[in-house]
């Protein structure tokens, strides 16, 4: 059994190997989520961040409890300068903790600012992907929300033009199943 495991440690050969190496590790030690969460905002090594942000975003969608503990600390991290690998994974695990009032007008103000200054395109499709979770869940923001999407798919590289498109269709209204199928069963007559 690998030493980290055992001891609930990370060595840096842990925080060098695969994402699916740390992910795993994770499932195996759910202690070491405050650790990797650490690693995520604060290693000087980008690749490190960049690892240890994909387990702990990973972890996140899967059982978004697990961010409870760091959700004061995350919102407060974003008042300040952050690297881009932790902008990178920040940016979505904002979704993930739902916030209300106060931290909701900050986090929809920073998204929105790092969609717009951060050149960097996973950070600007994590924005445009927490911006649409949180206005699927308060109305008020749907409109620019809906509006940026629109305005990604004009101005914005293509694998972005693309979420944006994805996200849109969650702003439409669905569809009468019945009427779909009589539409379909009428239009084979």
């Amino acid at each position: 059994m690998n030493s980290a495991t055992q001891t609930s440690t990370l060595t840096e050969y842990d925080l060098t190997g695969t994402v699916s190496h740390l992910y795993n590790l994770l499932e195996q030690n759910p202690e070491l989520f405050p650790i990797l969460f650490r690693e995520m905002m604060d290693n000087p090594k980008s690749q490190i961040r960049l690892r240890a942000g994909n387990a702990v975003e990973k972890a996140a969608r899967k059982n978004p409890a697990l961010l409870l503990p760091f959700r004061a600390e995350m919102l407060e991290a974003i008042t300040k300068p952050l690297n881009n690998e932790a902008i990178w994974h920040v940016a979505l695990l904002l979704g993930y903790i739902n916030p209300e009032g106060d931290d909701l007008a900050l986090a929809v103000n920073k998204l929105f600012h790092w969609l717009d200054s951060v050149p960097h395109k996973f950070v600007k499709v994590n924005c445009l992907q927490t911006l649409a979770l949180l206005a699927l869940k308060h109305s008020w923001l749907q409109p620019e929300v809906t509006e940026m999407l629109e305005a990604a798919l004009e101005h914005e590289s293509f694998a972005i033009q693309a979420r944006a498109r994805i996200l849109l269709k969650q702003f439409k209204p669905k569809k009468n199943s019945i009427g779909s199928k009589q539409k379909s069963i009428s239009g084979g007559i």
